[in-house]
């Protein structure tokens, strides 16, 4: 009996791991950026580099905060909670130093945002991935 729960215990875990893509950044197709690295990505959602190198705004588009993009955005890119990389970058918007980021209420409106606002960037599941959407490698 205790092996067969085993067996199903590790199935379950290798299902759900499978079931979860990977986040990854996204741009329009149209952006000249193909690689960030990831003091580059960093410094990007951290809210210090407010435009691209070609000198166009640059807007950031969040997923909701309970997206598991979200919490790999806020873990390996930002190394800061949620809640307060939120926080961070509404009060650099508010001290005119960024745009407001836009807060998607889904992974479908981060695509749409990312899509209808030319020098945006966001972060998605893989499996999220519509046509029109460039993936940025984080080196």
């Amino acid at each position: 009996m205790n092996e067969l729960l085993c067996v199903l215990f590790l199935a379950a875990v290798t299902f759900s791991a499978d079931a979860m893509a990977d986040p990854v950044l996204v741009t329009s197709i149209d952006s000249k950026v193909d690689t960030l690295t990831k003091a580059q990505a960093k410094r990007i959602w951290s809210g210090q580099t407010p435009s691209w190198p070609n000198g166009s705004a640059l807007i950031l588009v969040l997923p909701p905060k309970s997206a598991d993009s979200n919490q790999w955005l806020a873990k390996n890119i930002v190394k800061m909670p949620v809640d307060v990389h939120r926080r961070y970058l509404l009060e650099k918007a508010f001290a005119a130093f960024i745009p407001a980021p836009v807060q998607a209420k889904s992974e479908e409106e981060v695509s749409t945002s990312v899509l209808s606002n030319p020098g945006s960037i966001g972060v998605v599941s893989s499996d999220a991935l519509v046509e029109g959407l460039k993936v940025v490698t984080v080196e």
